[in-house]
């Protein structure tokens, strides 16, 4: 049984997950759906790459990831479909497949642009329902890649933001998603080398990093002064925060381009002072020791 997931930016109140899922079912009647997300933030293409990214990975390599965060609905925009060792992408070419395609070493993409496997009738402002998800259905039920376009070499990169060591002891970091909960999720993986910093062995049981409050994220959390908030390693394997609860998603947003710089922490929890590490505040920097 083919298996299609879907990430969007639809939500769940209007009808249109439902158009598409019937397309697809209307060509591919034995697939089965799964509903990935359709809570990404309207036109936030970093947020539905991140949520594909450390998502796809758990699913059997021959699936089928339908992406449609699309901002450029009715432009030139490319549709493409992609195809890795780990899976196979059907989305807009707009950056939404760009960390996918930063980890996958080997992949080949097409343009969608064989009409004989669109809906007959395109809308200017719905390719989800009328491009995407047929051509998604198409390749589970077994078309070939290269019969739904020309190969294509160049799509849309949004490589995933690297770590940048400062020195021995510190690295700039940034914030990649904001999670339901409020979690401020960072691109600081829990192998990157940091001079000073426990062995997973040595991990305490409260968290052993903490970050200081700056306009963004002022919140108190409960284990530590209103001043601080604890830093832990999240289910991807990258340090996050709760600096985020409580917040309003405009907020969200407004922070969605933070950098955080790092460092061990003393003490496991270790009040921090300006003058400890470089402070700029205007530009939304977040200083974690």
């Amino acid at each position: 049984m083919p298996i299609i997931t879907l990430i969007t930016d639809f939500g769940e109140r209007d009808g249109y997950v439902g158009a598409m899922k019937g397309v697809i079912l209307g060509i591919a009647p034995g697939a089965a759906l799964v509903d990935i997300s359709h809570d990404i933030p309207p036109q936030d293409i970093p947020s539905a790459a991140f949520v594909l990214w450390s998502t796809y990975r758990f699913f059997p390599p021959d699936t089928v990831h339908l992406v449609v965060v699309d901002p450029g609905v009715g432009t030139q925009r490319r549709p493409i479909a992609v195809e890795t060792r780990h899976g196979r992408f059907v989305a807009p070419d707009n950056g939404v497949l760009g960390y996918v395609l930063d980890e996958e070493r080997e992949w080949q993409a097409v343009h969608l642009a064989e009409q004989r496997f669109w809906r007959p009738e395109v809308s200017m402002t719905f390719h989800g329902r009328d491009i995407f998800a047929p051509a998604a259905a198409h390749l589970a039920a077994g078309v070939p890649l290269h019969e739904l376009g020309p190969a294509i070499t160049n799509p849309v990169p949004m490589p995933f933001p690297r770590v940048r060591r400062l020195d021995g002891a510190r690295c700039l970091a940034r914030l990649v998603y904001i999670d339901r909960f409020g979690n401020c999720v960072t691109n600081l993986p829990a192998d990157y080398p940091l001079g000073g910093r426990p062995t997973p062995g040595d991990r305490p049981s409260p968290p052993n990093w903490a970050i200081t409050s700056s306009a963004a994220c002022t919140p108190p959390t409960p284990r530590s002064r209103p001043d601080i908030h604890c830093c832990w390693w999240g289910p991807a394997g990258w340090l996050r925060s709760p600096c985020g609860k409580g917040m309003p998603r405009s907020t969200f947003i407004r922070t969605s381009a933070m950098r955080w710089s790092f460092a061990p922490a003393h003490n496991h929890i270790r009040h921090i002072r300006k003058g400890d590490i470089p402070w700029n505040n205007s530009s939304s920097k977040v200083a974690i020791l």
